[in-house]
């Protein structure tokens, strides 16, 4: 099963994947030096928290992809449920569509 969810709160925007055995959160923001320290604080507070490890990626200076995988797939909802959460986050809308 495959979706996207695209959610636009203050100043970031976070696209959801998720397939079998794999998924992410792309928060995409302003560009502020601020928020990208803010949400890696979240990033860290929620993996102490969970225990779960996650995969990071900077694409570009105003996007941090979130992934899991393999063993964490089935569980990553949970983790990006509590950042979207911290970061005042509060709903997602599903994409019907089939693209990626």
């Amino acid at each position: 099963m495959s979706y996207n969810c695209e959610i636009q709160m203050n100043r970031i925007k976070a696209l959801h994947q998720r397939e079998k055995c794999y998924q992410q959160l792309q928060l995409q923001y302003d560009g502020s030096t601020t928020l990208k320290e803010e949400i890696y604080a979240v990033i860290e507070d929620v993996t102490l928290g969970t225990g779960m490890i996650p995969k990071l990626y900077e694409n570009g200076i105003e996007s941090i992809r979130i992934e899991f995988n393999d063993r964490y797939a089935h569980d990553g909802g949970d983790y990006f449920t509590s950042v979207l959460g911290r970061l005042g986050i509060s709903h997602c809308e599903a994409d019907t569509s089939e693209s990626h």
